[in-house]
């Protein structure tokens, strides 16, 4: 098969899979507390990146983002409402929500002006197609990650106005028995 015939295919196979329906496999509760994904651990939100072991307790919010329940995400992708949704754990199996972009490395970094924070921009900047209004919604394992708490800092701070952090994150999703799906770490 020619390079350009599979490329076609390529295409094709995901506009298949964009199109398809999310499956419904349980009734996800709005007032459902998923993998304890609106359990207030007392921890106030901050304006800088967390440095400390990532693996820790989160705030109920990041400053300049919104922050989104498994009720109101699974709600926008069965509504097919475009956005970008950007899995930032570093486990090594990679199950995530479909249609994620794994970017593995993204939560790390020390400022708002270090490598991370331009290659982040850079590769958010080519999912956007450039438009800050775009919505993005980040995420990691569950509300005991700092990762995509940092990303979704990371992204306010780039100027992006429409991010969604969904603190509760893959476990809260698998929680309310929904699909999760093996992803393949992007080059960022």
């Amino acid at each position: 098969m020619r390079a350009k015939d599979l490329f076609r295919l390529s295409i094709g196979l995901l506009m298949a899979l964009a199109m398809a329906p999310i499956p419904v496999v349980a009734q996800v509760s709005p007032t459902g507390n998923y993998a304890l994904e609106a359990q207030d651990f007392g921890v106030p939100p901050q304006q800088t990146l967390h440095l400390g072991e990532p693996h820790a307790p989160t705030p109920l919010s990041a400053p300049g983002t919104k922050t989104i329940t498994t009720a109101e995400l699974y709600e926008r992708l069965a509504a097919r409402q475009p956005m970008t949704l950007l899995y930032v754990n570093e486990a090594q199996d990679g199950l995530a929500i479909a249609g994620s972009h794994w970017l593995y490395g993204a939560g790390r970094g020390q400022t708002f002006d270090d490598a991370v924070q331009k290659r982040l921009a850079q590769k958010v900047g080519q999912l956007s197609a450039g438009n800050t209004e775009a919505p993005i919604v980040v995420f990691c394992f569950d509300p005991h990650c700092w990762l995509s708490y940092n990303v979704a800092l990371r992204l306010a701070k780039a100027g992006y106005r429409n991010v969604s952090w969904y603190r509760g994150g893959r476990e809260a999703w698998k929680a309310a028995g929904l699909l999760l799906t093996r992803l393949d770490q992007e080059a960022w």
